[in-house]
């Protein structure tokens, strides 16, 4: 799951707003997109993508984590 917030910087009002992504790969996602609603100048709302697939890193040395 991912969450993002948006915020209506705009002077407008944005009407049927969408949040979108794009899953490329290792990702895969059933669900790309979440629906805001409507969104009047300054409104702040959470985006939420559910269902992003699993995935692996690439098996290799990374190296060591700092202290």
């Amino acid at each position: 799951m991912i969450v993002v917030q948006y915020q209506n910087t705009g002077g407008a009002t944005a009407y049927n707003a969408q949040a979108r992504i794009s899953a490329v790969d290792p990702f895969t996602s059933n669900d790309d997109t979440a629906f805001l609603g409507t969104m009047a100048p300054g409104d702040v709302k959470a985006g939420v993508v559910r269902g992003l697939g699993r995935f692996r890193a690439t098996a290799k040395s990374y190296g060591s984590i700092p202290k």
